[in-house]
């Protein structure tokens, strides 16, 4: 999964599983998540997210992810 344009691109990891009969999408690397109702459509939940906060941090000046942490340590050991 790849965030930014197509000159600052960035490979990031996420973990995706089901639950309560819906699926998560976390991303590793920053504290992002999604929920979609379906596998097929939690990755593009994801993959919006991750647009919107870089859309969001460059209208606002901001560096891409630098406010966010990494995910919570339960979720890398998934990975």
């Amino acid at each position: 999964m790849s965030a930014g344009t197509s000159t600052d691109r960035r490979r990031l990891s996420a973990v995706i599983y089901e639950v309560d009969g819906g699926w998560m999408g976390v991303c590793l690397e920053h504290w992002l998540f999604a929920q979609a109702a379906s596998h097929a459509t939690i990755y593009g939940e994801l993959e919006r997210v991750i647009q919107v906060h870089v859309k969001i941090a460059r209208h606002e000046g901001r560096e891409p992810f630098a406010c966010l942490p990494p995910a919570p340590q339960r979720f890398a050991g998934v990975f």
